[in-house]
């Protein structure tokens, strides 16, 4: 039912100035003049992978249980895709084909959304937020089952969201950063007990204005390669020294935002959402940060659009964004493009979208990285548009039977 359009979105997508942070690196792409111009929009529409409502779940209201997709995954073979959504259900599908395995709740759908989840290493179990007020659990991905769940602040209102999960790479620990108290609690894995209650960075209010000192939520976590880092992104970027339960040193620059951010597999690199010119309205500019250092690499600004969600492709190579270009007030007039830059230099290498009535929060990249899924919905539908990426070129994706 997604609406197709022959509007030249191409014509909207503009050409951009990086600029650097911390260096005197030359822009990526040389004098504006000298630029090339931004790739073709592929449209995805007709292929991509679109789901409604299951007839069979529904309240006693009649309305449908599952909503618009919130978060996204691939499971670490690359079999399974697990989705959860506003309603708080989760849905595991067969990433190969697109048929649905599973279907079950992580939470009642009255009282919380499934906005965030994360897959263990070994694909055994998925973190959720979306337990009621200040919980966070664990669960089987095959069958639903809780099992286990972890220690936060009963009856906290400040814990009553998650925005950031990470288990660490040898499963052990669970990370997850607080929405409003901007705490980030790790959990031991097997016992669901806290860890370490990392604090809140302090985000100073506008002085001029009377505006008070206020805790800063945390949007992001990631865990190094190695465990004994935990990137945390609220107010600025902060690197946690796991083991010495203390900050290490950071080059970050400070008066730069961090939004959201993704690591690389090798864990050399941080691809970071956030805004750099020292605005504090919207996160759009997308920046390459050297893990070891919290340096800036580079970034590039998007202008006046939202980047929704970052991933990167595992060989490294790659950097998947979302991008909200918002062409007046009206919801018709939002639309969601896939601009894809490369890793080392945030050159715009290809874009795509799955129409104009498609909306996405989330992006996920399968592990050989040759599939890309966002979810999101279109008009009153569920929905996850699947795409084919061979590392130069995006494609419709094509079902496997």
């Amino acid at each position: 039912r997604i609406i197709r359009t022959s509007l030249g979105v191409a014509s909207l997508l503009a050409a951009f100035t990086f600029p650097i942070l911390g260096g005197t690196t030359a822009l990526p792409d040389g004098p504006a003049g000298a630029r090339p111009p931004d790739p073709a929009l592929v449209d995805l529409t007709e292929d991509s992978m679109i789901f409604g409502p299951d007839e069979k779940q529904k309240y006693s209201d009649g309305k449908y249980v599952n909503g618009e997709v919130e978060s996204a995954a691939f499971s670490p073979d690359g079999k399974s895709l697990v989705t959860g959504d506003q309603h708080g259900m989760v849905n595991v599908f067969e990433s190969e084909s697109g048929r649905r395995r599973i279907s079950f709740r992580a939470s009642d759908p009255r009282q919380d959304r499934c906005d965030v989840l994360a897959i263990s290493p070994d694909g055994r179990m998925i973190a959720v937020h979306a337990k009621g007020l200040g919980q966070v659990a664990t669960m089987d991905p095959t069958s639903g089952r809780i099992l286990r769940e972890m220690q936060t602040s009963p009856g906290d209102p400040s814990h009553s969201s998650v925005r950031g999960f990470d288990f660490s790479r040898d499963g052990k620990m669970l990370a997850g950063g607080m929405n409003v108290s901007g705490e980030t609690l790790i959990w031991d894995v097997s016992s669901g007990r806290r860890l370490q209650v990392i604090p809140p960075q302090i985000q100073p209010g506008n002085r001029e204005r009377g505006g008070q000192d206020t805790p800063a939520f945390v949007r992001g976590v990631a865990f190094s390669p190695d465990d004994s880092t935990l990137y945390i992104s609220g107010w600025r970027l902060l690197m946690w020294d796991v083991p010495g339960a203390r900050p290490r040193p950071s080059q970050w620059p400070g008066e730069a935002y961090a939004g959201d951010l993704r690591i690389s597999r090798d864990g050399t690199r941080l691809a970071v959402i956030g805004a750099f010119q020292g605005r504090t309205r919207g996160f759009r500019e997308l920046a390459v940060v050297e893990a070891a250092t919290g340096r800036v690499l580079c970034n590039v600004d998007e202008g006046r659009r939202d980047i929704i969600d970052a991933a990167f492709t595992p060989d490294g190579r790659t950097i998947v964004t979302v991008v909200w270009y918002a062409d007046g007030e009206e919801r018709k007039n939002r639309r969601f493009v896939l601009r894809l830059r490369d890793a080392s230099t945030l050159r715009l290498v290809a874009t795509a979208w799955f129409g104009k009535e498609f909306w996405i929060n989330s992006v996920a990249i399968s592990p050989d990285g040759r599939t890309i899924a966002a979810g999101g919905f279109a008009k009153s539908l569920t929905a996850i548009g699947m795409a084919e990426w061979d590392g130069t070129q995006i494609r419709p994706w094509r079902a496997k039977q």
